[in-house]
């Protein structure tokens, strides 16, 4: 009975560890990428270019009314974009809609992020120990790294001891603002490469606001003032010239946010249909306009948003998804659920660990490939002259889990003892 019970543990592990590396495998070898058209605006005659690609070489770029471009000429019309490399050859524009052009003024208000789903299942939350810089004077390393748990620590890099004094100077001034320990989701860049201090945007355990820093060693925390029933899911630092500027921020309701310096005022981005943990998104700003792009399996979403938060124009485009092409239909014929690994997003209690997302039986293709994998099994049994009710829970298998328990009961093939 215990050879039984070892032979159905191994076969279990097996499929376990085939339906997590199989399908990776498959992707690997014969994944085929999607050409997502890219998106610009042009300030100058408020149109979208889109630039194309297929297997071999970039297309050249086309407005949404089918002109073509070259790339020069699409480079022409979207300076806000291509200020840099305009500015060295002399073509760029003094002025656009009466708004003085000059390329130290772009710099400073050119912004370029991307969010990938990915990025959201490891935010800065994970930091455990952050440097807190000193915001005035010239930037540099501190001598300890801090930790928000049931209080404020600061721990010495060198003695790890923590220095009980700094740490109760903090915490009481996070207590004064009445932040609830411990810390969940914090943003802030970690680097000592960078121009200026801002410190820490920080959430406590009951998802409020606060903003952190340390101006000649003394603790500066501000609460800050959040919309009612506003949940906050992921928070981003900006590492930006324009001081005008401090965190995007998307709440639980998938809206995307923006958190500006004056103020603390939090402003709501208008880009819709935006999943994060599913889509993409790419954003350009710079002194005159927004630019959002959002990236699905089946299409693309372009917003062009003013200065005031208003949307300018929109572009949509959708595109025939994987799912629907034959690496995709092949793809859910031979594998009825998949595994995969990922780690918690949010929750600090879990970082070690990882966790299992079981996703499968969306559709019954694989129904026929079961039925096929079943008819060999039994012929296979026949062959070895087996008894059927010996075999019964390796038939089963079969039907549930198709290939990999296939494979799985033939690597560990059953005995008859």
């Amino acid at each position: 009975m215990l050879h039984k019970l070892s032979r159905y543990l191994l076969v279990m592990i097996a499929i376990l560890v085939l339906a997590y590396s199989v399908p990776i495998l498959y992707n690997t070898l014969f994944d085929k990428r999607i050409n997502t058209p890219h998106i610009l605006y042009s300030a100058l005659n408020d149109d979208f270019y889109i630039s194309r690609y297929d297997e071999k070489k970039v297309l050249n770029p086309v407005d949404t009314k089918g002109k073509e471009y070259t790339q020069t000429e699409m480079m022409e019309q979207c300076p806000m974009m291509f200020a840099t490399s305009l500015h060295q050859s002399g073509l760029l524009p003094d002025s656009i809609d009466g708004v003085k052009i000059d390329i130290e003024t772009w710099h400073q208000n050119f912004i370029m992020y991307g969010f990938v789903p990915h990025s959201l299942r490891r935010p800065a939350d994970e930091y455990r120990l952050f440097p807190l810089y000193e915001s005035t004077g010239k930037i540099a390393l501190p001598g300890d790294l801090c930790r928000i748990k049931k209080r404020v620590e600061f721990v010495n890099v060198q003695s790890n001891e923590v220095n009980e004094e700094k740490s109760l100077l903090f915490t009481k001034a996070f207590e004064k603002e009445g932040f609830v320990f411990p810390a969940q989701i914090l943003a802030g860049n970690p680097s000592h490469r960078k121009n200026r201090a801002d410190g820490w945007f920080i959430t406590d355990n009951i998802g409020d606001l606060f903003h952190l820093k340390m101006e000649n060693g003394q603790p500066v925390f501000n609460r800050i003032e959040i919309p009612e029933d506003f949940q906050i899911k992921y928070m981003q630092y900006l590492e930006v010239e324009n001081e005008k500027l401090y965190c995007f921020i998307i709440s639980e309701d998938n809206r995307l946010n923006i958190l500006y310096s004056k103020d603390y005022e939090i402003v709501e981005i208008p880009v819709y249909d935006y999943i994060p943990e599913e889509h993409t998104i790419y954003i350009m700003g710079n002194m005159l306009f927004w630019m959002f792009q959002v990236n699905t399996e089946n299409s693309i979403a372009a917003y062009a948003v003013d200065l005031d938060h208003n949307i300018i124009d929109s572009y949509y485009e959708e595109f025939q998804p994987k799912s629907e092409m034959l690496i995709g239909k092949a793809y859910h014929f031979l594998f009825p659920f998949t595994l995969k690994l990922t780690q918690p997003r949010s929750d600090p209690k879990y970082i070690d660990f990882v966790k299992f997302n079981f996703d499968g039986y969306s559709n019954f293709s694989w129904v026929y490939l079961h039925a096929v994998l079943l008819g060999v099994s039994v012929f296979l049994i026949r062959k070895r002259k087996l008894r059927f009710k010996n075999n019964i829970i390796d038939l089963l298998l079969v039907a549930a889990t198709g290939l990999f328990g296939f494979i799985a009961i033939n690597v560990f093939q059953n005995k008859e003892y």
